[in-house]
């Protein structure tokens, strides 16, 4: 039994009905039986074969029984004719036209039952549904296309869209595009979600998302929009975007007057250095060992505060120009950094290691120089006492970022500082303790986040410190920006 073909002939067993069903269960069985039973031919050859034994079985009985007359002969074969044809008629022509009305008032009821649950998913979405022809007249409109644009259904059906929501500077680009799809099948408007301008019935222009589906029925493109208003989030955006220039703005002042700042403040410390040093000479066998000792203060102070202004020219200078992205061997950044930290690392007896393969990186040499010289640097100030110092730098790749780490077996950090220490000015110790400004990781962390990358510490206190940070590979193909900051020639103390 063709069961393909059988299927979609029968509207008592509809696909919603038996979706899902094995043919081979008992619901198949029942429904093999009705198929069986409603067939027209199997029960019409039935009949036929039924009629056609008794008419043989009236023929032979009557050679046995006296001879009728004419009229009541013909009269029986005419009945005979009758019994015959009238089957036929009905299986043929009377039982198929029912079973067709049957079964075309429950494909219609099917219709109106799917009609009505789609109507209902289109006025309960979130979107505004609107479907038009392709004259771009309005032919359905769901309850939130009723909200969104404040025209009621029995007002904008049979209008046009191009006259009722679509903005007057724009008619003539929607009809073209319009014109365009229904010439070629093809257009952006109707590949992807774009953002329009609507109008609403009050004549507000409003932002909004617009997807458009087509569907060809008949020979005859029928359109779907699904719009959505984006005005809360155009919102948003412009306000992040204005707060964002608005940072950008004050991060720029603040580092031009840091540089300005820094750059007057040096001549009358310079001025102050001198004649302090003037007065030592000229005058110091003079003076008791108070006022030497005083001077003596005066002076370190001078010195401290010149090496301050240094290292906030330095800072202000990250980031002032913007420079090209190009490939750095990490090899050569180490080598380099080493070589200026030559004499540390020989008087600390220090060190260092390499692990993995340092790759090549998308940067700017001078900054990663400054940053590998700011770490290892670091590392040997905030040694142990105890043992001699050991800095592993590591290398490992990740998707498209290298990640890179500068461990020690210093001092180590506790884990309260481990955001403060990247600050400005942020110091641990006092200034008798250790040198340093307080500026040399602010530095580190602002040379890598123009790298576009991160950076951040682990560490157990008298273990050492692991300083982890992110720079993207040279070799993955894909640029990010160019750095924004010009690099810093100079090593500074964390």
């Amino acid at each position: 039994m063709n069961y393909n073909s059988l299927l979609f002939g029968n509207s008592a067993f509809m696909e919603d009905k038996l979706a899902g069903q094995s043919l081979r269960s008992d619901r198949g069985a029942d429904f093999e039986s009705a198929l069986i039973i409603r067939s027209p031919w199997r029960l019409l050859a039935g009949t036929i074969a039924v009629i056609g034994a008794a008419e043989i079985l009236v023929m032979v009985l009557m050679e046995f029984l006296p001879r009728m007359p004419n009229w009541l002969d013909h009269s029986v074969d005419a009945l005979m004719l009758v019994v015959l044809i009238f089957p036929f008629i009905y299986f043929v022509v009377f039982r198929p036209f029912i079973l067709h009305l049957d079964e075309s008032t429950q494909i219609e009821a099917s219709l109106r039952q799917n009609e009505a649950k789609l109507r209902q998913m289109l006025d309960t979405t979130v979107d505004a549904v609107i479907r038009f022809n392709p004259q771009g007249n309005i032919i359905g409109w769901n309850d939130q296309a009723r909200l969104l644009f404040g025209w009621p259904s029995h007002e904008i059906m049979g209008r046009s869209l191009f006259d009722v929501i679509v903005p007057p500077r724009f008619h003539r680009i929607a009809k073209l595009r319009l014109e365009r799809f229904l010439k070629t099948g093809r257009n952006a408007l109707f590949a992807r979600p774009v953002e329009v301008w609507v109008l609403n019935k009050s004549g507000r222009e409003f932002p909004a998302e617009l997807a458009v589906a087509s569907l060809k029925y008949g020979g005859e493109y029928l359109f779907s929009a699904f719009v959505r208003d984006i005005s809360k989030r155009k919102q948003a955006e412009e306000t992040l975007l204005e707060k964002s220039e608005h940072l950008s703005r004050t991060n720029a002042e603040l580092e031009q007057f840091a540089y300005i700042a820094s750059h007057d403040l040096r001549e009358p410390l310079r001025m102050i250095s001198s004649y302090v040093s003037l007065l030592e000479r000229r005058y110091g066998d003079k003076l008791d060992s108070d006022a030497r000792d005083f001077i003596g203060f005066a002076k370190e102070g001078a010195v401290r505060m010149n090496s301050l202004i240094l290292d906030l020219l330095e800072f202000s200078r990250v980031g002032r120009d913007a420079l090209p992205l190009e490939p750095v061997s990490l090899d050569e950044v180490l080598t380099q950094s080493l070589a200026n930290l030559k004499q540390s690392i020989a008087v600390a007896g220090a060190e260092i290691r390499t692990e993995g393969n340092l790759s090549s990186v998308l940067g700017h040499k001078g900054d990663l120089v400054r940053l590998f010289q700011n770490l290892i640097s670091n590392a040997i100030k905030y040694r142990s006492e105890a043992k001699a110092p050991v800095i592993l730098v590591s290398c490992r790749k990740r998707a498209n970022q290298c990640v890179l780490s500068v461990k020690d077996n210093g001092i180590g950090i506790e884990p309260e500082y481990f955001e403060r220490i990247f600050a400005l000015f942020e110091r641990l110790h006092g200034p008798g303790s250790y040198e340093g400004t307080g500026i040399g990781l602010a530095i580190c962390k602002k040379i890598v986040e123009r790298h576009h990358g991160r950076i951040w510490v682990e560490s157990v206190p008298g273990q050492g410190s692991t300083f982890f940070f992110t720079l993207p590979l040279a070799e993955n193909g894909q640029s990010p920006p160019a750095l924004d900051g010009q690099s810093v020639p100079k090593t500074v103390e964390a």
